[in-house]
């Protein structure tokens, strides 16, 4: 029987939105004065304690916010994001819709 201690950090250590709820983790405020524009309320998940964002957790919230947008009774049909360079999970999120 070994008693060796483990060396890895805790879940929260690893996981900082370990313990936020999905539905926190895809909350959206609107943006006063911006239109058609969301910023998401708490970072982004980053799987692993990585400093990048999860891009499926991103790529979520922006049909999330697409979807605010769309009029009562439709369904977003397409939708396309741009993510030149990785995010940060240290950052909230903005999401700028736009209809076609």
């Amino acid at each position: 029987m070994s008693t060796r201690q483990s060396t890895l950090p805790m879940a929260a250590d690893r996981f900082p939105n370990a313990s936020t709820s999905f539905l926190e983790l895809m909350a959206l405020e609107k943006v006063p004065g911006k239109e058609a524009t969301y910023m998401s309320k708490t970072p982004a998940w980053a799987s692993g304690g990585a400093w990048n964002a999860f891009g499926g957790h991103v790529y979520a919230q922006s049909a999330w916010a697409a979807a605010q947008e769309v009029t009562e009774g439709l369904v977003v049909h397409v939708w396309h994001t741009a993510d030149p360079l990785p995010g940060s999970s240290a950052l909230l999120h903005r999401f700028f819709c736009a209809r076609s």
